[in-house]
C-alpha cells in the first residue's frame, strides 16, 4: 500500500490498495480523509512527521493506528520518502509507503503482557526459580531465590555454577541432575541446603530442560520449594506415631516375659527401630553397682562396639563423673540436644571414653533414671548419632522419662518374680518326698520339673509312702495359681492328705481331707488330685479323683491305657467320688502324672500320644530311673511352660 504526497501535505495519489483498506471511494484527494482516520491521539504526531518533512526535506517513519474500511483501528507503519525534482534540489512531493503492523504489535504487546505477567510471577513466588546455561551456571534468579541463597540481588551468583550451593553428597547429586537434563530428563530430588552461617534448610528441587526450536535443550529451568517447615511437621508426627508404637510394643515385651535382661534387651532393639540410633541399660547390680545389661544399635556393625560401653562408667583420676552415674546419684536426667567436642571431652570418663563417643559420632543425647517411685534402679539412655540429622528436643526428653518409668516398673516386677520363684522354688524342692518306698519286687521312681521362666511354679506335686499294713498310699495333684502362694497350699493339701491316709487308708476320705484343707486356706482355691491305696501283695490298685487326669498303665504284654477316674475338683467338691480298681500283675508299668507333661504342646490328644510312645521304648519302661527319660521323651524340645511332676511305679 502507498500514496504520493505532496510538500503541503496533500495527497495526490492513492493505491487502490490503500483505498480499499481505508474505504475511500475514487477521486477522494482530500489529505483530512487519511487524517481523520487516524487515531486522535496519534493525528499531531501525523501533522509532526509531515511538517518535518516540509521543514526540513527530511525522510521519517511513524507507527500509528488508522480507522479501516471496517470501522476497527489497526496499526500501519508509515514509512515516508522525499523524492527530488532533480539531484540536489528540493523535493516537491514524498512517497508514502504503508505498511500493516497490526499482528505485530499486538504480538509485541501479548510479548511484554506476558513477560511482566511472569515478572511478577515470580516476584509473587516463595518458591526459588532460576534458569541455568547447559553447563550448569546460573544465569537468572528470583528475588526468594535469591534470600535462599543470601545474595542480595542476586547478582553476586549470576555465572556460578548452581551445584556449587549444595554440599557434600547433595552437591553430587546435584550435579548429576543437570547432566541428565541436559541430557532432556525432568529431575527431582530433596536435598539439605547447608550454608557456612545461617540455618539448614530442606528443598525440593525440580529441573527442566528449555527446549529451543531445533527440539534440543538451550537451557535449563530450575524451581526449588522450601519444604524444611513441612519437613519438620512431617517428622513431629512421625516421631509421635514412633513413640506411641514404642509405648505399646513395649508393654507388650513387659507383658511377655519376668526375664529383665530379655525384657530390655528388646525394648532396647524397639528404640533403635524407631526413635533413636542407640539406646542403653545400665542396671545397678546386688553390689550397687551399674552395669551394663542391655545394648543396641541402628547399625549392625557399631553394635559390638557399643557393647562396650559399660567399661567406661568408671572415670580416670583427672576426668569427672560419668553421667549415667551423676543421674543414678541425683535421679535427674541428663539432656544434652547437641554435643561438641568440647561438651565429649568435659562428660568423658576418659580418654578411652572421650575416644568412644568421638568414633560412634554422639550428636544428640538423654539419660534418665529407670525408677520405680523414687528408686533409681539404673538408668537408660538413648542417642542420635552421625554428623546430622534431628536433634531430641524437651518432648523426646518427656517419652525418654516414661520409658524409663515403665521400664523401671517392670525390672521390680521382675525381680519380685526372681525372689518369689527362688524361696517356691525352695519350698517346693523341700515339700516333694526326698525317699520313695523301697519294696521287694517293685520300684518307685518320680521327678519333677519347674516350668520355663516365662510360667510359674509352686502347683505341682507327688507322694508316695508305706503304709503301717503294707500298702502304700498314692497321692499326686496340681494347685490352681502359681508362685509361692501355690507352692504353700500344694504343701498343706499334701500333707493333709498324707495326715488322712495314716488313719483312714480311703481315697475319698483323703480328698476329703484335701477339700476341707483348701477351704480353710483358700476358700476360692481350686486343685486337681488323685489318691490311690495299692496293695503289693494282691497287686490291686484303688483310686479316686478330684479333677485329676488318672494314670497311664502299660501292661506287660505291651498294650497301654489311660484309666478313666471321673471326679470333680478340689474347692467344688460335694460328695465322694466313684472308687476304680485296677488289677495289675508282674511286669507292668503305672505312670501318675500332672497335666504339664501331655499339655506342654497345647494339645493333650498329642501329648497323650507323646505318652504312650515312650511308654513303649524299652530304654524307658525298663529303665531303672524311668521317670526322667520319660519326661524328657514326652515334652517338646522347649520344655513345658507349666511345672510337671511324674512317678512311675513298676512291678518285677
Amino acid at each position: 500500500m502507498a500514496a504520493l504526497v505532496s510538500a503541503s501535505g496533500r495527497v495526490l495519489l492513492r493505491t487502490d490498495r490503500w483505498s480499499a483498506y481505508l474505504g475511500i471511494g475514487p477521486g477522494r484527494l482530500d489529505e483530512a480523509v487519511e487524517l481523520d482516520a487516524v487515531q486522535p491521539e496519534y493525528r499531531d504526531a501525523l501533522r509532526g512527521l509531515l511538517g518535518r518533512y516540509v521543514a526540513t526535506d527530511a525522510a521519517g517513519e511513524l507507527e500509528l493506528p488508522i480507522r479501516t474500511v471496517d470501522g476497527t483501528y489497526r496499526w500501519i507503519l508509515a514509512q515516508l520518502a522525499p523524492l527530488a525534482a532533480a539531484p540536489g534540489s528540493r523535493s516537491s512531493h514524498a512517497f508514502v509507503a504503508l505498511i500493516d503492523v497490526d499482528q505485530r504489535r499486538r504480538a509485541e504487546a501479548a510479548l511484554r503482557e506476558q513477560l511482566a505477567f511472569s515478572e511478577r510471577l515470580l516476584a509473587a513466588s516463595d518458591d526459588c526459580i532460576k534458569t541455568l546455561d547447559l553447563q550448569g551456571r546460573l544465569l537468572t534468579i528470583n528475588e526468594a531465590g535469591s534470600e535462599a541463597l543470601e545474595v542480595g540481588g542476586g547478582t553476586d551468583v549470576i555465572g556460578r555454577r548452581w551445584s556449587d550451593v549444595w554440599a557434600g553428597q547433595e552437591r553430587a547429586v546435584a550435579v548429576d541432575a543437570v547432566e541428565r537434563a541436559v541430557g532432556g530428563d525432568v529431575v527431582r530430588f530433596t536435598a539439605e541446603l547447608r550454608p557456612a552461617a545461617g540455618r539448614h534448610s530442606t528443598w525440593d528441587v525440580s529441573m527442566s530442560p528449555i527446549v529451543g526450536v531445533d527440539g534440543m535443550p538451550e537451557r535449563l529451568l530450575v524451581i526449588s520449594r522450601d519444604i524444611t517447615e513441612q519437613c519438620a511437621t512431617e517428622n513431629a508426627r512421625r516421631i509421635a506415631i514412633a513413640r506411641l508404637e514404642l509405648l505399646v510394643m513395649t508393654d507388650r515385651v513387659l507383658a511377655s516375659s519376668l526375664d529383665y535382661t530379655t525384657t530390655l534387651n528388646n525394648i532396647a532393639r524397639l528404640a533403635v527401630e524407631t526413635i533413636a540410633d542407640a539406646c542403653l541399660f545400665d542396671i545397678v547390680g546386688d553390689d550397687g553397682k551399674p552395669a551394663l545389661v542391655a545394648v543396641a544399635h541402628a547399625e549392625p556393625d557399631h553394635e559390638a562396639l557399643m557393647g562396650d560401653a559399660g567399661r567406661h562408667l568408671e572415670s580416670d583420676p583427672d576426668r569427672g563423673e560419668h553421667y549415667v552415674r551423676t543421674t543414678l546419684r541425683t535421679g535427674r536426667s541428663v539432656f544434652v540436644p547437641l554435643t561438641d567436642p568440647t561438651w565429649i571431652v568435659r562428660s568423658s570418663s576418659g580418654t578411652v571414653h572421650e575416644r568412644f563417643m568421638t568414633a560412634l559420632e554422639y550428636r544428640s543425647l538423654i539419660v534418665v533414671a529407670v525408677r520405680n517411685g523414687d528408686v533409681s534402679l539404673g538408668t537408660l539412655t538413648l542417642v542420635l548419632a552421625g554428623p546430622r540429622g534431628r536433634l531430641f528436643d524437651g518432648s523426646d526428653l518427656a517419652f525418654a522419662e516414661e520409658l524409663g518409668r515403665r521400664a523401671g516398673v517392670a525390672l521390680e516386677n521382675a525381680r519380685l518374680y526372681t525372689r518369689e520363684r527362688h524361696v517356691a522354688t525352695a519350698l517346693q524342692e523341700a515339700s516333694l518326698p526326698t525317699e520313695l518306698p523301697q519294696l521287694e519286687h517293685m520300684s518307685f521312681d518320680a521327678s519333677y520339673r519347674a516350668g520355663s521362666s516365662e510360667a510359674t511354679i509352686g502347683g505341682d506335686w507327688y507322694d508316695a509312702f508305706v503304709l503301717r499294713d503294707g500298702r502304700v498310699a498314692l497321692t499326686v495333684g496340681d494347685v490352681l495359681g502359681s508362685g509361692l502362694k501355690a507352692a504353700v497350699i500344694m504343701t498343706k493339701l499334701r500333707q493333709a492328705m498324707q495326715s488322712a491316709a495314716l488313719i483312714v487308708a480311703d481315697p475319698n476320705v483323703m480328698l476329703d481331707a484335701a477339700e476341707q484343707t483348701l477351704r480353710l486356706h483358700a476358700p476360692d482355691g481350686i486343685a486337681t488330685a488323685i489318691a490311690a491305696i495299692f496293695d503289693p501283695t494282691a497287686l490291686t490298685l484303688c483310686l479316686a479323683s478330684a479333677g485329676h487326669p488318672g494314670p497311664a498303665v502299660r501292661y506287660r504284654d505291651g498294650t497301654i491305657e489311660e484309666v478313666a477316674v471321673p471326679g470333680i475338683l478340689l474347692g467344688l467338691r460335694d460328695h465322694p467320688a466313684e472308687l476304680q480298681h485296677c488289677q495289675l500283675a508282674v511286669g507292668d508299668t503305672i505312670v501318675f502324672y500332672t497335666d504339664g507333661l501331655v499339655e506342654a504342646t497345647r494339645d493333650m490328644d498329642e501329648g497323650i500320644a507323646r505318652l504312650h510312645a515312650a511308654l513303649g521304648q524299652p530304654e524307658i519302661y525298663a529303665a531303672r530311673h524311668p521317670a526322667r527319660p520319660l519326661m524328657d521323651a514326652v515334652l517338646p524340645p522347649g520344655g513345658a511352660t507349666d511345672d510337671t511332676a511324674v512317678l512311675v511305679i513298676r512291678i518285677f
